[in-house]
């Protein structure tokens, strides 16, 4: 089953940011090449907050991330980093609780070179969503975001957009993951990427204002 996570990332200051997108880079650098069930796999700086960063990687299967991908030593390198930032008791630069989500719609635009790690041409918005609530309301939302992304693709006005969603029953833990079915409290997340020549105000208030 194909899953995807986004995790925010908080550091100290502006320099420990920049470190870690520099580690995330060379891990990158490996996935690119390597790893053909990784589907997405980028993190970005906040625009108005240098010091945190925000992810949003996307995976064919379980084994694509808990094997495969975590099992390459720039990884390994980046935890090390992450470990010795929180050895001195600071209280960033740690990962939070990872949700795993089922992805159910979306497209990837692979012809444009924007969506390159190595590229500054485009802009990320992310959107969380947490409904606790019954089956038919989560039901509705999951429809209009799957109809939002559909929209954007017929239009090519995105690089990439991706709907997922994962559930909690009582008594489960954040990351088992499964579609949305009488669940108790239900995660939604949307992700949107844009070219910088279309990602105007206008167009990121028009795309989330059904949300």
């Amino acid at each position: 089953m194909a899953l995807c996570l986004a995790p925010t990332l908080k550091f100290k200051g502006r320099d420990q940011a920049t470190q870690f997108l520099g580690l995330i880079r060379d891990i990158y650098q490996v996935t690119y090449k390597d790893e053909d069930e990784c589907r997405a796999y980028c993190w970005f700086r906040k625009d108005d907050d240098p010091c945190t960063v925000q992810g949003f990687e996307f995976y064919e299967n379980d084994n694509a991330l808990t094997v495969i991908h975590r099992s390459s030593n720039p990884y390994k390198k980046m935890r090390k980093f992450l470990a010795a930032l929180q050895s001195t008791g600071s209280k960033d630069a740690k990962f939070p609780p990872l949700i795993l989500m089922t992805p159910v719609e979306g497209f990837v635009n692979n012809n444009n070179k924007s969506l390159h790690f190595e590229s500054r041409s485009c802009k990320l918005t992310i959107t969380k969503i947490e409904v606790c609530s019954d089956h038919g309301e989560a039901k509705s939302i999951l429809t209009s975001l799957g109809s939002l992304a559909r929209n954007l693709n017929s239009k090519v006005m995105g690089l990439a957009c991706f709907v997922a969603v994962t559930e909690e029953k009582e008594g489960d833990q954040p990351n088992n993951h499964s579609a949305v079915d009488h669940s108790t409290t239900a995660h939604f997340l949307f992700v949107q990427c844009y070219s910088l020549e279309s990602a105007s105000p206008e167009l990121f208030e028009m795309n989330t204002q059904y949300l």
